[in-house]
């Protein structure tokens, strides 16, 4: 009986140890499963984060060069708007200028125009006077001292003058 006894409990002793082996090769397939998921995932996890990070990237250097763009924008809108406001005061300026040259011109155009009525008036008082004296009257050596003299060289009182002799008194300015 004790032979079979101690087969018996032999038996159970390689179950259990059989058992245990199982039990442990298993534990160590679940420990090497969850390592390598463990693993997957933190491979997953680290590709998520770098596609996070350059999309990030990406999108601060989208931001980045869009505000380059508007930012040189804004600098093209303020260097024209220079330009147009330096053309304007130019143009400004030209005009006055050109006002001012009209003007001047107008100016010396009247006085150019007053300077001719002012001659031809000067010119035509002259041929009036050249006229005058051509028809006037001369007295002669015979005639009276106080004539020859003129008024106030003799003793007598002032003649009238000839008809057509102008007065240098009472006579247009020359």
């Amino acid at each position: 009986m004790m032979p079979n006894f101690l087969q018996f409990i032999v038996g159970i002793a390689n179950q259990r140890g059989h058992d245990y082996k199982k039990a442990k090769e298993d534990s160590l397939v679940k420990i090497e499963q969850a390592k390598t998921k463990r693993r997957v995932q933190v491979v997953k996890e680290h590709k998520l984060e770098k596609a996070r990070k350059e999309g990030e990237a990406r999108l601060a250097k989208e931001k980045e060069a869009e505000e380059i763009r508007m930012r040189e924008e804004e600098e093209r809108k303020v260097k024209q708007a220079e330009i147009d406001e330096k053309d304007q005061i130019l143009k400004a300026e030209a005009e006055a200028k050109a006002k001012i040259a009209h003007e001047e011109r107008e100016k010396e155009r009247a006085a150019t125009a007053e300077m001719s009525a002012k001659q031809a008036q000067r010119e035509a008082e002259a041929m009036a006077k050249r006229e005058n004296r051509k028809f006037a009257e001369r007295p002669d050596q015979r005639a009276d001292p106080w004539r020859r003299a003129g008024p106030g060289a003799g003793a007598g009182p002032d003649a009238p003058l000839p008809v057509g002799v102008v007065s240098a008194s009472t006579g247009p300015p020359v």
